[in-house]
């Protein structure tokens, strides 16, 4: 594609709204944009709040994108590893994606930002690389280029750090990504390796880049008495969130391998960082079969950390993706999911935990059109789907009670649900141990039956 096409893309407007409905308004702004050096693709300059400095990020259009003016398509996400940016994927994967039908965007995710939205001490972003990415990008993409605009027509790759917020974005935002492929990633902050290197990547952002030099443990917290912001954004522990999105894990072993390598001191100097990466591997594959969640698990043998086998990785993974795009699934009629977010969406569902409570995991059963299961505390607040437009009253049923509730005129539900008192500690605390959160009872169970009349 010449820099002279790059130019005559057009804007296309959004194709779709939220499901509410209305689309809420995107603080983030495309800038600016200009073609990528050697004319394979487009850059764009993005202003966005999550940042202190405005971002660039770089797109990369199919064969035949110009000649079909009419045709949308898909959306592959490519998050990069450490100590990279947006102008790593070309480089090292451009020659892969010449017959790959799908729009490919290319994000900088920081030298170490770990695509998180980052604690801070507690005061918060910036950097905000989550609510960048699912929040502000994707529409932004979406309005400014061809795209299917769905969940069905989206995927998510990257390599390493990338590895880790692929998984991380996906178990945190599963209806934002129909599938999610991790190549010899970092994918378990539980890991004693990857927990120090995340300790002080806040320390270690390179200066200029668009976001702010912070303390050490930026990220999460202290992985101590912060336990449950590292546990909210761990793959293995969020693994049952990614039952609905098409998986795929990749990885080597760590063992040189000449046939690899060539002696090439860059990646032999990777084994030991891909030894780690594929205990990380493991764990994940591990907690993904405990959990019965489906995926492709690739365990290559010997081979190291570097772009020979991210090359090989990436291209044995484009097969998957290109047949998930070939045969879109609607969304999940029933989802189960868990988050220590005090609010969230997601397939729809709208849960807000009690203000009195302390930061703790959320769970959300089996919730379909016919009810749902709460497991928590405090009183949280549940809005479902539009599942009942024309629908003049729907029975909420719970501990042998009835309320009758009238939806609203998108024909979505609003009610509380009542989990017991809310717990005053913080979730892994010594505090909250103390208070018997290991056991049993901790937790409240409710469950919800939706019926209309």
């Amino acid at each position: 594609m010449s820099a002279g096409r790059a130019y005559a893309w057009g804007v296309v407007a959004l194709a779709s709204l939220c499901l509410s409905g209305t689309a809420k308004a995107n603080p983030a702004k495309i800038v600016g944009e200009q073609p990528v050096d050697d004319g394979h693709g487009i850059e764009l300059t993005i202003s966005t709040p999550a940042f202190s400095a405005p971002v660039k990020v770089q797109v990369f259009l199919p064969a035949g994108y110009d000649a079909q003016p009419r045709r949308r398509w898909p959306v592959t996400y490519y998050l990069h590893g450490a100590q990279g940016d947006q102008t790593r994927f070309w480089p090292w994967y451009g020659d892969l994606i010449k017959d790959f039908p799908s729009i490919v965007v290319a994000p900088d995710g920081g030298w170490l930002g770990w695509y998180s939205d980052w604690y801070n001490g507690g005061a918060g972003g910036p950097p905000m690389y989550e609510t960048y990415i699912t929040d502000q990008l994707i529409p932004l993409i979406d309005q400014r280029f061809r795209t299917f605009g769905t969940r069905a027509e989206q995927a998510v790759i990257g390599e390493s750090m990338g590895g880790y917020g692929v998984m991380t974005l996906a178990a945190r935002n599963p209806d934002a990504w129909a599938t999610a492929v991790s190549l010899s990633g970092a994918v378990d902050n539980s890991s004693l390796p990857v927990m120090a290197l995340m300790s002080g990547s806040s320390t270690a952002q390179e200066a200029g880049q668009a976001q702010q030099i912070a303390a050490p443990n930026g990220v999460y917290g202290d992985p101590v008495t912060q336990r449950i912001r590292w546990r909210g954004h761990n793959p293995v522990d969020l693994a049952s969130n990614l039952r609905d999105v098409v998986l795929q894990v990749r990885t080597f072993d760590g063992a040189p391998n000449p046939l690899i390598e060539n002696n090439d001191p860059t990646s032999i100097a990777g084994c030991s960082e891909e030894n780690e990466v594929h205990r990380d591997s493991v764990s994940f594959h591990d907690q993904l079969l405990v959990d019965g969640v489906a995926h492709v698990w690739r365990d290559y043998g010997p081979g190291c950390h570097g772009i020979p086998e991210f090359r090989r990785e990436f291209a044995d993974s484009l097969p998957g993706i290109k047949t998930v795009f070939d045969h879109p699934q609607p969304a999940p009629t029933a989802i189960t999911y868990e988050s220590i977010e005090p609010h969230f969406s997601v397939f729809g569902w709208d849960l807000t935990a009690d203000p009195a409570r302390a930061l703790e995991f959320l769970q959300l059963r089996q919730a379909g059109r016919d009810g749902l299961t709460l497991v928590g505390s405090g009183t949280t607040q549940v809005t479902t789907p539009p599942f009942f437009k024309g629908v003049e009253a729907v029975d909420v049923i719970s501990d042998g009670e009835t309320r009758a509730v009238t939806p609203d005129r998108d024909g979505r539900l609003r009610f509380s649900v009542e989990l017991g008192a809310p717990h005053p500690d913080q979730q892994d605390t010594a505090a909250a141990r103390l208070d018997g959160q290991d056991s049993a009872a901790y937790f409240t169970t409710r469950s919800v039956k939706l019926v209309a009349r």
